[in-house]
């Protein structure tokens, strides 16, 4: 997830800052989490697998 997702976190924060485009932050705030699940699920097989 780590670098899948920074550039946008940064976009988030940014945004975040000049409280403007809200959709455009929940968008991408949910992309974020969907990376992270899916980095979990790929952590949690590699670790069954050890």
């Amino acid at each position: 997830m780590g670098l899948k997702c920074s550039d946008d976190l940064k976009k988030i924060e940014l945004l975040s800052s000049k409280k403007e485009n809200l959709e455009e932050i929940n968008l991408l705030t949910k992309k974020v989490i969907t990376n992270f699940n899916e980095s979990v699920i790929e952590y949690k097989r590699i670790i069954s697998v050890l």
